[in-house]
C-alpha cells in the first residue's frame, strides 16, 4: 500500500536494453537510391533494417524483409518526384525473461 511501482509498459520513450544506432546516413539519389552510413558501435548488431517515408513525419515503411548485414542498400523502388525520407536502424536478437525478440535501435536519417 502506498509503495511506487516502476513499468516500462507503454511509454516507448523508455528503453530497458538500448542498442547503439548507426550513424552518418547518406543518401545518393538518382534512378535509384544508394543508401550508406557507419555501422552501429554496438558488437552484437545482427543488421539494419531499412525503411523509407513521404515525409520526415512519416509513416515509415520498412524495406527490408531480413536485416542486411552490410553498412549499405540500394532503393530501386523509388517512385514520385519528391525526395523520400529514409530512416536505417541497427537490430540485434535480445533474450529476455519472456523469450528472445529482434530489438532495434533509433533511427538516423536521411533524405534521398
Amino acid at each position: 500500500m502506498n509503495g511506487i511501482h516502476v513499468a516500462l509498459m507503454g511509454d516507448p520513450t523508455l528503453r530497458l536494453h538500448p542498442v547503439l544506432p548507426p550513424s552518418r546516413l547518406r543518401a545518393r539519389p538518382g534512378s535509384t537510391v544508394e543508401l550508406r552510413w557507419r555501422p552501429s558501435p554496438d558488437p552484437k548488431v545482427t543488421g539494419y533494417h531499412v525503411y523509407r517515408a513521404q515525409a520526415q513525419a512519416g509513416p515509415f515503411v520498412r524495406l527490408t524483409a531480413a536485416p542486411v548485414a552490410e553498412a549499405r542498400y540500394t532503393d530501386r523502388g523509388r517512385r514520385g518526384s519528391t525526395r523520400p525520407v529514409y530512416m536505417v536502424r541497427a537490430v540485434r536478437w535480445q533474450r529476455g525473461p519472456s523469450g528472445v525478440y529482434l530489438n532495434a535501435s533509433q533511427g538516423t536519417f536521411a533524405a534521398g
